[in-house]
């Protein structure tokens, strides 16, 4: 029973010198965290470089950029496109028109009030004369004008616009001056700013055609040679 006690009070001895070691080498031997690696490890994100706010939106306007080119490159072929299209309608509706209008002008032409082209053929006395023999004013005298050369009066100097257009002046070349002749003949130095409407215009040729010892007959309309 002795030895029981003597085991066992050793025990409780061991155990305390152990615990008390323990304590004691805890205290004396103490580490502290370190301030820094001892061998830098390189993290993925410090190897790849930054992507500034400044960058990033340089980026999206460049690109931005790009695509408004882009699409005003495409506008301005598509606008060119168009007015091509519509250049060449006009000018096939102008050709066609030409045609109708010459056809037009000489049918309104037959049936023409003679009287109120006779009243119109005022706004142009200030310039010309009409009747046979008549003199040449700041324009030429314009007896027999349907079926005449252009350009050519005896005793009158044309201007050089209307030396470079030759031909002859038919119904309808007279038609297409009277509703513009700035437009006509280029260059020209008549102040006369033209007649809009066609009736005026037939009514007015239908009078001029009698300004003549042999009218130009409505089926041969002799207008030829260069605009």
């Amino acid at each position: 029973m002795s030895s029981l006690k003597k085991f066992i009070a050793s025990l409780v001895v061991a155990v305390s010198v152990a615990m008390l070691s323990g304590f004691i080498a805890q205290k004396a031997v103490h580490s502290e965290p370190l301030e820094k690696d001892a061998v830098p490890i390189a993290s993925v994100e410090e190897e790849k470089p930054a992507v500034t706010a400044e960058a990033e939106s340089a980026k999206v306007k460049e690109t931005a950029n790009a695509v408004k080119e882009g699409a005003e490159e495409s506008a301005e072929k598509a606008k060119e496109e168009v007015a091509a299209k519509k250049e060449e309608a006009g000018d096939s509706k102008e050709s066609k028109s030409s045609d109708d209008s010459k056809d037009s002008i000489i049918a309104l032409i037959a049936k023409a009030d003679i009287e109120k082209g006779k009243k119109l053929s005022k706004k142009c006395t200030a310039c010309h004369s009409f009747e046979k023999g008549g003199k040449n004013k700041q324009g030429p005298n314009l007896w027999g004008i349907v079926g005449a050369e252009r350009g050519k009066k005896e005793g009158f100097k044309y201007s050089k616009a209307f030396e470079k257009h030759p031909g002859k002046w038919g119904y309808s070349e007279l038609d297409e001056f009277l509703t513009k002749p700035k437009k006509y003949i280029k260059g020209t130095k008549m102040t006369f700013a033209g007649l809009k409407k066609i009736e005026d215009r037939a009514n007015l040729l239908a009078w001029l055609r009698t300004m003549s010892d042999s009218p130009l007959p409505l089926d041969e309309d002799k207008s030829g040679g260069e605009k």
